[in-house]
């Protein structure tokens, strides 16, 4: 009886061994990119991206036929090109051309059947300009937008004080730029003039601005200027805030 115990623990044993081994030999295979054909770049000029790095809101304005797309803001300017259907493989930036009022990006890139057919740049915003965007020397056809200013305060729907602070970059003719502050029923509260470094270049500010008390909580903060040509007024960025009455 005592043998037939031990035999019977020692094959329980050995199947428990054996389990495991086979359990601990199964390895989950790591996720793949489907962008396998995507070499992150950086340097300190340009970053090659992959689709999910672009913002959604800089995303919608991109489109999916060939050609060249360019989003400037006063941060980040993002570029994406649309090959022909499903051809690109490795690509590289050959050269880069970085001018003041013109930029030349020229990729490289090997035929292969990829699923991606865009290729995704990001650069630091220093000024407006025009791009140039080749790939394997052939120009592209470019469609650009440009985003004139932003505010990094106030945020959107941010409890201000009066007077408000403003902080943020804006491109505008010779530098010279307005904000206005109205309340909830679109009463002018405030229009000042304010003064920073000249388009194309994106001049910082920070300014605090005394407004008339509002009637509403809410209210809203725009940043424009009057255009030089007709005098009408061109608005950059519109930020709704709430008012600490």
């Amino acid at each position: 009886m005592k043998k037939l115990f031990v035999l019977f623990f020692s094959t329980v044993l050995l199947f428990s061994i054996v389990g495991c081994a086979k359990k601990e030999s199964v390895k989950t295979p790591p996720q793949q990119n489907n962008q396998t054909n995507v070499n992150v770049v950086q340097s300190k000029d340009y970053s090659i991206i992959i689709l999910s790095d672009i913002p959604k809101n800089v995303l919608k304005e991109f489109k999916d036929e060939k050609g060249a797309y360019v989003y400037q803001d006063p941060d980040y300017t993002y570029i994406k090109v649309v090959a022909e259907d499903k051809i690109l493989g490795e690509y590289s930036v050959s050269e880069f051309v970085d001018n003041d009022y013109e930029k030349t990006v020229k990729l490289k890139y090997n035929s292969t059947n990829k699923k991606d057919n865009a290729i995704y740049l990001k650069l630091v915003s220093k000024s407006i300009a025009t791009y140039k965007i080749f790939i394997n020397d052939l120009e592209f056809k470019t469609t650009d937008k440009v985003i004139n200013a932003s505010l990094e305060i106030p945020k959107e729907n941010d409890l201000v004080a009066n007077p408000i602070k403003i902080k943020g970059k804006v491109a505008a003719f010779e530098g010279t730029f307005v904000v206005r502050i109205f309340d909830g029923k679109s009463k002018l509260l405030k229009q000042d003039i304010l003064h920073t470094a000249g388009a194309p270049a994106w001049g910082s500010f920070e300014n605090d601005v005394k407004y008339n008390t509002p009637d509403t909580k809410k209210g809203k903060i725009e940043i424009g200027e009057f255009s030089p040509k007709d005098g009408d007024f061109n608005k950059f960025i519109t930020v709704d805030v709430m008012f600490n009455k």
